[in-house]
Order: C-alpha cells, then structure tokens, then sequence
C-alpha cells in the first residue's frame, strides 16, 4: 500500500507528529482509512500514538530498512 509507505516515510524524522499532520497530507485517502491504518500500525507496534499524537518506534525503523 503506497499510502502506509507514506506515512512511515513522514515520519522517519524521529519527531512527534500531530495525526491530523498526516490525515492532510495523505489526504486522497478517506479520514476512516487513515485513521484504521494508524491504529493497526500501532497495534503492530510500527508506531507510537500518544494523545493523538504519532512517532515511528524502532521496529518502524526496522521495518523502513527492508
């Protein structure tokens, strides 16, 4: 899915993002699929989301190597 590669590339800065951020700039997807998309990389443990707030974890990081 080109779109969840251009959410961990966005956040490959290592900063703390807001996650309306990353709904604008993916936003030729709908909002609900971003949003399912964000938790289910949470739940994987690719991201961190923290008061609607989102960073890349190391197993992110470890993922954007491959």
């Amino acid at each position: 899915m080109d779109f969840i590669d251009r959410i961990l590339k966005h956040l490959m800065d290592s900063k703390w993002h807001s996650i309306e951020e990353i709904e604008k700039d993916i936003s030729e997807q709908p909002w609900h699929k971003i949003h399912h998309t964000l938790h289910f990389l949470n739940e994987l443990e690719f991201v961190n989301i923290q008061n609607n707030r989102i960073i890349l974890t190391s197993k992110g990081f470890k993922l954007m190597e491959l």
